[in-house]
């Protein structure tokens, strides 16, 4: 079996180990993706930078896209590692090797059903991994070093286990089956709706991004599915430039164009 260890930023790893998010942004200040073989439900591995360089916990990855970075807040806010959009710019800006401009667009890969390991138990990275590599790399399980890190991950993931957030047994919760139930949350769900609907607005054709916020995400307990209804949201039309207004709210089934 194949699984990615990915290089991680210590800071962007401190604030989502503090606040123990089970679904999570993990992105590039470029949209380049970090790998493009590897299929969902691959184990996604985050090994922190120096002076740590150990693995310290993973998820399992659900998905890769590309957004702006003020959309990139609006789907995971915080789950991106920072408290505020300012302070996720900064990251972003920290660890670019060039000039950014005010809204880049970033890769995001989304990671699910992630598991923090005791930093009692964080595993030493030093002999597998060159420190010449930037984003990441892919192990085997079945070469030496893949199995001798995996071993280790699944010797210290027997005694922690598997948190109750990831053992939801309600079918309409579940993603796409791989190796375990993907929960997907709003986050991940939104980047797929986008995705689903070619960046465009599913009536016009629009391409500008904040069309698509017509579609609202409703995830209920009692919903046989998790599903996405077309249904107004005057709130993302009031905090959109009045370039971005596209639509005003007309009934629940129609849209009327905004008067100019």
């Amino acid at each position: 079996m194949r699984f990615w260890v990915g290089v991680t930023d210590n800071r962007w790893f401190d604030y989502i180990s503090r606040h123990a998010f089970d679904e999570v942004n993990f992105w590039q200040p470029s949209a380049k993706p970090p790998f493009t073989t590897l299929p969902a439900g691959t184990p996604f591995l985050f090994k922190l930078k120096k002076p740590f360089n150990c693995i310290a916990g993973f998820g399992y990855f659900v998905r890769y896209t590309q957004l702006p970075l003020p959309l990139a807040w609006d789907a995971f806010a915080d789950r991106n590692g920072a408290r505020s959009l300012a302070e996720l710019r900064a990251l972003i800006t920290s660890n670019s090797f060039g000039p950014t401009s005010l809204t880049p667009e970033i890769g995001c890969t989304v990671v699910t059903g992630v598991t923090y390991l005791p930093k009692d138990r964080w595993i030493p990275m030093k002999r597998y991994f060159s420190g010449s590599i930037v984003r990441g790399r892919t192990y085997d399980s079945t070469a030496e070093d893949g199995a001798e890190i995996w071993n280790s991950l699944q010797a210290i993931q027997q005694p922690i286990g598997i948190s109750e957030s990831n053992r939801i047994e309600e079918p309409q919760r579940f993603g796409k089956a791989f190796l375990m139930h993907a929960r997907l949350g709003q986050g991940s769900f939104r980047t797929l709706v986008i995705d689903a609907y070619q960046r465009r607005c599913a009536i016009t054709g629009e391409s500008t991004l904040p069309a698509l916020e017509a579609i609202r995400l409703h995830t209920t307990q009692s919903a046989p599915t998790s599903r996405a209804y077309r249904k107004p949201m005057p709130k993302s039309a009031t905090r959109c430039k009045p370039s971005q207004r596209v639509f005003t709210p007309g009934s629940p089934s129609l849209f009327r164009p905004r008067k100019p």
